[in-house]
Formats: C-alpha cells, structure tokens, sequence
C-alpha cells in the first residue's frame, strides 16, 4: 500500500472515530438532555472544521485530499440576502 494511501486511510478512521463520538456525545447532550455535553460537542466540530493555532481541521483536510467540493463555505462572507418580496418593498416607500 503506497504511503498516501495509507495516509488517507489513517483519516477516514479517525474522522469515523470522532464522528462516532460527536453523535455519542450529541445525542447526550440533546437527546437525553445532558447538556454537559455541549461543550464536547462544539469541541469536536472545532477540531473538524475550524482551523486555529495548530488545528488542520481533519474533516476539511480530508475534502481537500479527495477533492470534495464543499457545498457551504466556511469563514466566507455572509449569504447574500434573499431579494425584498413586493409587498415589502411597497411598504417601505
């Protein structure tokens, strides 16, 4: 097995392995209402997503290897908001 291989395999292991705790943690948190868990919930959406310090965020690192295009895009600018309703826009002049 080639090195990038095993490298790419090393990820999706550790992704299903946090992904398998987020959803662990998640439903405790919000499903049996033990919201001690919160916190482990934003920590491991953190860690896969959000790049800080040190952090590579291991999901988006993934995308990149596999060339997934990433339908949101994370820390961009803001959703260009919907165009006013004709109702609104008579109420407004």
């Amino acid at each position: 097995m080639s090195q990038d291989l095993r490298e790419l395999n090393e990820m999706v292991s550790s992704l299903e392995r946090h992904l398998r705790l987020l959803r662990d943690y998640a439903s405790k948190a919000f499903g049996e209402g033990n919201f001690d868990y919160g916190g482990e919930v934003a920590g491991k959406l953190r860690l896969l997503t959000a790049r800080f310090r040190s952090n590579r965020p291991l999901l988006l690192d993934l995308m990149t290897e596999t060339q997934i295009q990433p339908l949101v895009r994370l820390g961009g600018p803001p959703v260009n908001p919907l165009p006013e309703s004709p109702d609104r826009e008579t109420r407004s002049h």
